[in-house]
Parts: structure tokens; sequence; C-alpha cells
């Protein structure tokens, strides 16, 4: 064997090695976030549920907020006081949620799923990838439907 024949040799078998690794971690990625993108779902849809009950339980604000969820993947929140709605849907094929607010500044935010890089879960984040954080998220969202932000 000559020189270069070696040296090919063990660039072509770093080639592959470097498409197997990076196959596995599509693959991994990928079940990440069917494993683990109705948890976040829940996660959100929970909060805005909490949220919308917690201002309900304030004295006065009995039914202000009706929290509807017809479905799994759907929920929806309205308010009598100027008729606005919230929407979210959970599309899992595009590891994607959308959530929809007449109120709000932005009518349609579209959040997305990402794998954790260091850990083996999902987080959501916007569509460059940047976290959000859940609670400010939700309470923005009521706010505005609200009139109050």
């Amino acid at each position: 064997m000559s020189d270069w024949s070696r040296d090919a040799g063990r660039r072509l078998q770093e080639v592959r090695e470097a498409r197997l690794t990076q196959q596995k971690i599509v693959l991994r990625n990928a079940d990440l976030l069917k494993n683990h993108g109705p948890d976040q779902w829940s996660r959100l849809a929970t909060l805005f549920k909490q949220k919308a009950t917690d201002l309900n339980a304030e004295s006065g604000l009995s039914g202000t907020l009706v929290f509807n969820e017809p479905r799994f993947e759907e929920f929806s929140i309205t308010t009598r006081e100027n008729s606005g709605t919230i929407r979210g849907k959970f599309v899992p094929e595009a590891y994607t949620i959308q959530i929809q607010n007449s109120q709000y500044e932005l009518k349609t935010v579209h959040l997305k799923l990402f794998p954790d890089a260091n850990e083996s879960s999902v987080y959501l984040g916007d569509e460059n990838g940047t976290p959000i954080d859940l609670d400010s998220f939700v309470i923005a969202h009521l706010e505005s439907l609200l009139g109050i932000r």
C-alpha cells in the first residue's frame, strides 16, 4: 500500500464515522421530539389553564376567563370583557405549537420544540431556537387578552 492509499482510506473512514454519528444524532433528536413534545404541550396548556383559574379565583373576577380544551391538541381561552380569544394548537408532526391571540401584537406565535443538546429532553423556543420563559409568555398573552398590557 502506498502512503496515498493509506491516507485516503483513513480519511474515508473518518467521513463514514462522521456521517454515522450525524445520523445517530438526527434519529436521537427525532425520538426526543416525538416522545417529549406532548409533555411540553401539556405543560404549556396546563399553565394557561392554571393562570386563568387563578385570575377567576380573585374576588369579583369569577368567570372572567373561560378555558376550553375540546381535544388534547387544542385549547382556547375566551373573555367576556372584550370578546378576545387565545387559541393554542399542538402540531406534533411539525414539532410546533401555535398560539393565536386576537388581542396580542403578533396575532399568531409559532413556538418550536428543540432537542436539548446537553440532556435527553426538549424545550420550547422561538424560530431561532432561543428558549422562552413559559410563565412570562403565558402572563403576557393573558394580560393582552384582558387589555391590561
